[in-house]
């Protein structure tokens, strides 16, 4: 299920994140060369592009859809943190810094978009218990990741072990391409006609000026009063009823 494919592509993730955030320092140490001074400085820069990082992926997410957004992140982060682990300490260093500051913002511009997959695809009479099984899954490979790496980087290389973090990516696009595919059974189409409904109504200009200002005015300026509001509830709530109950649908 998409749920289960979400967590797959949620520990990819974690392996990934939290290695590099736990082991740049000491990467940029014994890679680059960097006096230990000034590792950690370049360490927190990289890291504090998390923030608008996850930010620009939570609102791209939820207008160019969430799987689509997690699989342009994870291809980005993936190919930034492996070329970097080829490149070690070779080549202009803005360059690499360039990369690392690439790889800051979309190592966790897809962190938001796991929870909301399943969030909206699991049974929702169980999304606390689905949620916390995603996090539980994704810390205990987080763990697994960190006690790994440093051991492969005793063994070979801090280079190599920083390419090796390159593997979660590639297995978490290998899990939302399996979601991307079409829906092969009748629970599934109604699935998606469901969740195309809720973002239609939460997308529709009164809905949206409800949860922008809070009225139903418009952000121009312009009033559009509640009458708008209840004619836009009323045309999607027989649209929802029909598709929960398998109905036929109106369009």
């Amino acid at each position: 299920s998409r749920v289960r494919l979400a967590v797959v592509a949620y520990c990819g993730h974690m392996w990934e994140l939290f290695c590099v955030w736990a082991w740049i320092a000491k990467f940029l140490q014994s890679s680059w060369h960097l006096r230990p001074a000034t590792a950690p400085l370049v360490a927190f820069a990289v890291i504090s592009m998390g923030w608008p990082g996850s930010w620009c992926g939570g609102v791209l997410g939820d207008r160019f859809g969430r799987i689509r957004v997690a699989a342009a992140s994870l291809a980005t982060s993936g190919l930034c943190i492996a070329t970097l682990g080829l490149l070690s300490h070779e080549g202009p260093l803005f360059i690499r810094m360039l990369l690392f500051v690439v790889w800051g913002l979309t190592g966790l511009s897809d962190s938001p978009q796991y929870s909301a997959i399943v969030t909206l695809y699991a049974d929702q009479r169980y999304v606390g218990t689905a949620v916390t099984l995603q996090m539980m899954c994704g810390y205990l490979v987080t763990v697994l990741a960190l006690w790994v790496v440093p051991r492969i980087a005793t063994e070979i290389s801090w280079r190599w072990s920083f390419f090796s973090l390159s593997a979660g990516s590639v297995v978490s696009l290998i899990a939302l391409s399996c979601m991307r595919r079409p829906a092969e059974s009748d629970a599934d189409k109604q699935e998606e006609l469901q969740m195309e409904d809720l973002t239609d109504f939460t997308h529709s200009e009164p809905c949206a000026n409800i949860l922008v200002t809070g009225t139903g005015d418009s952000t121009d300026g312009t009033s559009r009063g509640w009458g708008d509001v209840a004619t836009a509830v009323g045309s999607v709530t027989p649209q929802l009823t029909a598709t929960t109950l398998g109905l036929p649908r109106s369009r």
